[in-house]
């Protein structure tokens, strides 16, 4: 070809020589095409503004790296979250780093409630293991407050005791979102602060308060198993479990003070070998 000038060569020629084209002779083609890619490359700069905040996860890839994929954020099993409950709870060696142990505890139900720790008496002959905190106790910050605290000091006061000298625990340290069950899982992340604050508190005797509380701990029934004793492999053999019912059940249904009277006269008069 002797032809200087490429404007004279026609695509045709240009295509035999192997250049590849994808434009057609039609004037219009060119047109079509530009038209038609505007829409995708405003979908690539928005894109583009969407990623643009996002950090790399490694220095040298990038999320626009071709097959480069941003991970997603780790998962924490529950198996691991509830190893790391019971390392912490475990390190506690008083009821003080218990409590510590619990305000910094990584639990779901923190994100909702207030924190409501353990307390614990000078010289705790009996422990009380309650349910979840209630709307009372999420406003004054301790378990057991309102009209079935008020009924509970009555009780203790009645045979002797204060809140001085028992534990009371709750089953879960946050109120659950609108008094609702705790979940298995919520149950699970709180028990080892549970068990330790029992095994902190060496109590002769242990109460349960409610239903929930009486099927976590012992295992028991309510009412059928009301004042019944069990023994608890976590809490230790040597320690009688009691299940009774709680003061907002007998807020509801006061006939049943007299059996809970029963049952707590029982637990003083007699010694531990003999309660059974």
């Amino acid at each position: 070809m002797e032809k200087n000038n490429m404007g004279n060569y026609s695509l045709q020629d240009l295509a035999l020589s192997g250049v590849k084209w994808e434009l057609t002779d039609a004037a219009c083609a060119y047109q079509e095409t530009k038209t038609a890619a505007v829409p995708n490359a405003e979908k690539k700069r928005n894109q583009e503004k969407e990623t643009a905040g996002a950090k790399p996860a490694h220095p040298a890839q990038s999320p626009k790296t071709p097959g480069f994929a941003t991970p997603a954020a780790p998962v924490v099993s529950i198996s691991d979250a509830l190893e790391s409950a019971r390392n912490a709870a475990a390190a506690a060696t008083d009821f003080a780093a218990l409590c510590a142990a619990v305000e910094s505890a990584d639990h779901p139900l923190k994100a909702f409630a207030k924190t409501i720790p353990p307390h614990a008496g000078a010289a705790a002959r009996i422990a009380i293991v309650t349910d979840a905190p209630s709307g009372d106790d999420d406003q004054s910050g301790k378990i057991l407050s309102g009209a079935a605290g008020e009924l509970l000091d009555k009780m203790l006061s009645a045979i002797g005791l204060g809140r001085d000298s028992v534990a009371i625990i709750p089953l879960v340290f946050w109120r659950p979102a609108g008094g609702r069950t705790p979940s298995r899982e919520e149950l699970d992340l709180a028990r080892p602060y549970v068990l330790r604050a029992l095994d902190l508190a060496r109590p002769e005797t242990v109460l349960t308060l409610g239903t929930l509380a009486a099927v976590e701990i012992a295992d028991a029934k309510l009412p059928a198993q009301h004042g019944e004793i069990f023994r608890v492999s976590d809490i230790g053999p040597d320690v009688p479990v009691v299940p009774i019912f709680h003061p907002n059940y007998l807020l509801l249904k006061p006939d049943a003070k007299k059996p809970v009277w029963e049952v707590l006269q029982k637990i003083l008069q007699m010694p531990n070998e003999s309660l059974e």
